[in-house]
């Protein structure tokens, strides 16, 4: 986005005293838990019916919550009260793109039907994936037009914003709530890559390289706060024979289904292949419950494998999936003292026969990931507090203003000359979408400006041209080499 100018301020306030690196690390644990017989949940369970074991061991529930999406949302509605952080589900819409196009489209179609009625509760974001590795379409967003346009096209937008958060106008048009049904493969004058035949590269298809993929979407995942999925669409050719003998993607699989558990992500799989019977894969599901570790025999084997120990599923149909993990239960412990990863077992007691118990099998404390663009786009749109860094936003006309405490950043020094911070400042209008941005990336000199960061902040500004009307501006400042953000917003208006 195109803007007039950019400005460098230095400001007035008293000198803090405050510290800026107490923190207090209470490590809790959330396990969703679905409980299914025959494909169906199982509903009106309560915390005495479950029993929790961690590292082999009894161990004590401290929190229990049913996770009935409709019955949250309207509770929620009638209190007036925004999501619980915690309690927010994330939702990754995954696309194989080396599928074959006829079957990736199918998914498309079934995916852009699933987003017109998601809950209002849901956060999606898409992404495709490939053997260059996970490349996200869309961020986590509640924006429903952004998302399906990302379905439909498997491409970012041709708005090149920071974090891929905005869409053009003229995007935006087509896939309105009155569009007609998605019809691959052409958006605003683009051809779906999605609608290229892939058959040319279906030799190249490589179980591993997907798997490791996969396990690095867990890292990137694991810095958000919330309930994760991910639903993975693809075909799922690979022979799980071959995947347990080869000890290559064995050992990559183990890997995998780690980096899920540690960072609290559900893998569920949609095979997209030949299309079956409707409700064929609940009904075969419950049956094969009481015999734990048995696939699905309709689905995919192999996707299979890579869904069950992460507490996900294997389905054939999209609604299916939808149906069995829209109702389950939350349990919440804190973690041993001393204990950064452990076995998890969950029992449902009085259940009868052919029941099935989805949950993650252990947890491993402490996340790291090498992405932090995701975490930063997710705060960004969906409002999400930081206390790392201590931010003040105003807005004077159509000029936005950030700053930081100068001892704030003298405190952060630890030996350095210089601090380098990244700085976006983004605008919405009334509809929450992005109308205008921009990023910084600036250099703090620490020793020539000691004095006056001694006793003053630290301040950018930046100008964007804006029509007359009502706005929201946000600002995210992350300190380059640290895990310290700082993230405010405000309203304002623009008059004539």
């Amino acid at each position: 986005m195109r803007a007039f100018s950019i400005v460098i301020l230095l400001l007035a306030v008293p000198l803090f005293a405050q510290r800026y690196d107490d923190a207090i690390t209470v490590n809790v644990v959330d396990v969703p838990v679905y409980v299914e017989r025959f494909g169906k949940p199982v509903t009106g369970l309560t915390r005495d019916d479950f029993e929790l074991f961690v590292g082999g061991k009894p161990h004590p529930i401290e929190y229990f919550d049913v996770l009935d999406e409709q019955q949250a949302e309207q509770q929620r509605e009638a209190a007036g009260a925004p999501a619980d952080l915690a309690r927010r589900r994330l939702v990754v819409l995954l696309f194989h793109v080396e599928a074959p196009s006829h079957s990736l489209q199918r998914a498309q179609k079934a995916a852009v039907k699933y987003v017109a009625a998601a809950a209002a509760t849901d956060t999606l974001a898409v992404a495709t994936v490939s053997a260059p590795g996970v490349l996200f379409i869309v961020p986590f967003t509640n924006d429903r037009v952004a998302v399906q346009r990302a379905i439909a096209t498997l491409r970012p937008s041709a708005a090149r914003d920071p974090f891929r958060v905005a869409t053009l106008g003229v995007e935006r048009d087509i896939w309105e709530e009155d569009h007609p049904a998605f019809q691959p493969p052409a958006i605003a004058g683009w051809h779906v890559d999605a609608a290229i035949d892939m058959d040319s590269v279906r030799n190249d298809y490589d179980n591993r390289s997907l798997i490791e993929n996969l396990s690095d979407l867990a890292g990137r995942l694991a810095p958000l706060e919330g309930l994760k999925e991910v639903v993975l669409f693809s075909e799922g050719n690979g022979d799980p024979a071959a995947a347990y003998t080869w000890a290559g993607t064995q050992h990559a699989t183990i890997r995998m289904h780690q980096h899920y558990r540690a960072a609290g992500v559900i893998l569920n799989a949609v095979d997209i292949g030949t299309p079956r019977a409707p409700g064929g894969d609940a009904l075969v599901s419950g049956l094969w419950a009481a015999a734990d570790g048995m696939p699905d025999f309709l689905t995919s084997s192999f996707l299979w494998s890579l869904a069950l120990d992460t507490g996900g599923i294997a389905t054939f149909s999209l609604p299916e999936l939808e149906k069995r993990r829209r109702a389950g239960y939350l349990i919440g412990f804190r973690a041993p003292p001393g204990r950064r990863s452990s076995s998890i077992r969950v029992h449902v007691k009085n259940v009868p026969l052919l029941t099935d118990v989805r949950y993650r099998k252990a947890y491993t404390l402490g996340h790291e990931t090498k992405d932090e663009g995701l975490f930063l786009a997710d705060a960004l749109l969906n409002d999400i507090p930081q206390n790392g860094v201590t931010l003040d936003l105003a807005v004077n006309g159509t000029w936005v203003a950030a700053s930081i405490p100068g001892v704030e950043l003298l405190s952060y020094a630890s030996g350095q000359h210089r601090l380098h911070l990244d700085v976006y400042f983004y605008v919405f209008d009334r509809e929450q979408r992005p109308v205008a941005w921009n990023r910084m990336q600036i250099a703090v000199d620490l020793e020539k400006g000691r004095e006056f960061l001694s006793a003053h902040p630290y301040a950018m500004r930046q100008e964007f041209v804006l029509e007359p009307g009502r706005y929201v501006a946000k600002a995210l400042v992350r300190i380059k080499g640290t895990d310290r953000v700082g993230f405010e917003r405000t309203e304002f208006e623009v008059k004539q």
